[in-house]
């Protein structure tokens, strides 16, 4: 940069004043000045997107594991826990999500328990009414509902020649078929009394076609004992046999006993028919009564034949009794495939 100035004296130019910068060294630091402030404006633009990305990460990642924690439980996968540590707010939340999985998967496990000791069906409603504990009292209430008693034949006489782990056995392995065919014919085992059960349909699980469930049941397991029976005779193991009584009618369903311990059960006339009924009936026979054959929900599925007319106590008036032979409705198929089904399964566990 020139800067080019006359000299006058007296009116007179005598010269010229050349002035010259040389501002190459200015543009230098200039340019050296604006490459360091771009430099250093990127330099601190990736500085704060790596800590906003590690921030973003740090808020993010815990409450990804807080919303995986969720649906795990949603799940029912109760034993998922939140591995991380911390120690602010988030930190809390995490550890108070981890004893809510441990409180429901206790929860869990003791309903899995109190199941093996009720039935499921009555676990369900015991429990679905811890809100409500007034509601555990005892009585119960009138209802229509269906009843079979299932008795081994022979029994005692049968015990006293085997070993208390045999017995024991024995009882486990025909129970425990018996008790996945009244689980798929929508029953429950009320409760085992030594070598019988006593098993209830439409209560308290209420349908209209308990009746035929109910004998329908019967059947199926009168089946799946003789299957059993055959594959034992041929292992020359001992077999047993079962009489079965079936009885629909109005009975009381509810809490019966004491108020320090009850159980949820059945109780009647009807009850006590169905009991008497299991004891009328030879070794494989399945007895109902001519009354129970008018229900509509029988009478077209089912095929009897008559077997005697007998007074039982209690009863004023003789009682007509049918022996059930054959099951007539399309479920007849799919109580089959489920007996081979359940037969699979048992030989499965065995082995």
């Amino acid at each position: 940069v020139s800067f080019l100035s006359p000299i006058v004296f007296r009116d007179i130019t005598v010269g010229y004043v050349l002035l010259s910068f040389d501002h190459s060294v200015m543009t230098k630091s200039r340019r050296e000045t604006l490459t360091t402030v771009i430099g250093a404006t990127l330099l601190m633009l990736l500085a704060a997107f790596i800590a906003s990305f590690y921030l973003g990460r740090r808020l993010t990642r815990p409450i990804e594991q807080l919303l995986a924690a969720s649906n795990a439980f949603s799940e029912g996968k109760f034993e998922y826990r939140i591995l991380d540590k911390r120690n602010d707010e988030i930190g809390v939340l995490m550890q108070s999500l981890n004893a809510m999985g441990e409180g429901l998967l206790r929860k869990e496990q003791v309903e899995q328990v109190f199941s093996r000791y009720v039935s499921p069906q009555v676990a369900r409603q015991a429990i679905s009414d811890l809100d409500n504990m007034e509601s555990l009292q005892l009585g119960g209430r009138h209802v229509e509902a269906s009843v079979l008693f299932a008795d081994i034949v022979g029994f005692t006489s049968m015990s006293e020649n085997m070993k208390p782990q045999e017995v024991s056995e024995l009882l486990n392995l025909y129970f425990s078929n018996i008790a996945e065919a009244v689980r798929f014919c929508r029953g429950h085992i009320d409760k085992y009394m030594g070598d019988c059960a006593m098993i209830v349909f439409g209560v308290p699980e209420e349908y209209e076609e308990h009746p035929f469930n109910a004998v329908a049941c019967s059947w199926m397991i009168l089946q799946l004992v003789d299957v059993m029976n055959r594959q034992r005779i041929r292992n020359e193991l001992p077999a047993v046999e079962f009489r079965i009584g079936v009885n629909s009618g109005t009975m009381l369903a509810g809490n019966m006993g004491s108020a320090e311990r009850m159980e949820y059960t059945v109780v009647g006339d009807a009850v006590n028919l169905a009991s008497r009924l299991s004891h009328a009936g030879d070794p494989g026979q399945v007895i109902i009564t001519e009354e129970m054959l008018a229900n509509p929900q029988l009478k077209k599925r089912i095929k009897t034949r008559q077997q005697s007319t007998i007074s039982l106590r209690g009863k004023k008036e003789p009682v007509s009794l049918l022996i059930v032979k054959e099951i007539e409705d399309s479920f007849r198929e799919e109580m089959m495939q489920e007996i081979r089904k359940i037969l699979v399964r048992s030989a499965t566990v065995a082995a």
